[in-house]
């Protein structure tokens, strides 16, 4: 989930990759701080983005890659799928780079991972799609070009795409971008699907 926690639009992404067939599971990773916490409609309710702000604050990655790996063992053990993908948004992108790095997942796909550039020194060892708008304001975009030649240039190149959009494209509300919502969604089923076949 991204940074408002178990909120509708998280249950609505989880709801449109099962619809898509996959298999899908949405670790509640604020539970540690507190059960349940979803945060809707926070650019109408400033407490509840002060609220989501504080539980995002209070995450350890440690503690997030326990819980993520917890999920991905979960699914193996239903029998019913060979491969485990890995997608998030925000801080969920962030989890998805990190859990791309040292957790044994079979692909992955991290939208706007708020947290990229700190966390440059990650090396995925699964195939990653990432999607990143150019006016985003949390992650500046210059930086993330950087990044990317960088690793091109070291021959460990990334699948990255830019849309003309701001941070939270796929969200809800003002945050909502149809047109990069709908062809990032159409790059990232077509990964996955390939990958987790």
């Amino acid at each position: 989930h991204d940074a408002f926690g178990m909120s509708r639009y998280a249950r609505s992404v989880c709801e449109r990759w099962a619809a898509a067939g996959f298999l899908t599971l949405v670790p509640a990773l604020y539970d540690r701080q507190q059960a349940g916490a979803g945060f809707d409609d926070v650019e109408q309710h400033p407490e509840r983005m002060a609220a989501a702000r504080s539980l995002r604050g209070g995450l350890a990655w440690d503690r997030v890659l326990q819980d993520v790996a917890a999920a991905c063992n979960w699914l193996r053990q239903q029998g019913k799928v060979g491969k485990v993908g890995i997608l998030g948004f925000c801080v969920g992108g962030s989890v998805v780079w990190l859990s791309a790095a040292r957790l044994a997942f079979d692909a992955a796909v991290a939208y706007y991972p708020s947290d990229i550039l700190s966390l440059s020194d990650c090396q995925p060892r699964c195939p990653i799609q990432l999607h990143f708008g150019q006016h985003d304001t949390l992650i500046p975009i210059d930086g993330v070009r950087a990044l990317l030649a960088q690793r091109a240039g070291a021959g460990t190149g990334l699948p990255a795409f830019e849309y003309a959009a701001g941070h939270g494209f796929d969200g809800p509300s003002t945050r909502h971008d149809a047109a990069a919502s709908a062809l990032a969604g159409e790059r990232a089923l077509a990964f996955l699907r390939a990958r987790l076949a």
